[in-house]
């Protein structure tokens, strides 16, 4: 019977831990979710407008100089 009771308290140990690591992360998440994706797009912006010549740094207004 103390086998069983050890095996639950560890089992118990373990989930808490999990739910720990799991509630930090979501509380991660909950703060700013878009974050990344914002830093991500304004790089593939700059990317798409050096590639194709567009915007006022690499458009024509640059090119006129």
């Amino acid at each position: 019977m103390d086998d069983i009771d050890k095996l639950i308290n560890e089992s118990k140990l373990k989930r808490k831990e999990v739910m720990t690591t799991m509630e930090a992360d979501m509380e991660r998440v909950k703060k700013d979710p878009s974050a990344e994706f914002k830093s991500a797009y304004s790089i593939s912006i700059q990317q798409l407008s050096a590639k194709e010549g567009l915007g006022k740094t690499f458009g024509q207004p640059r090119r006129l100089t």
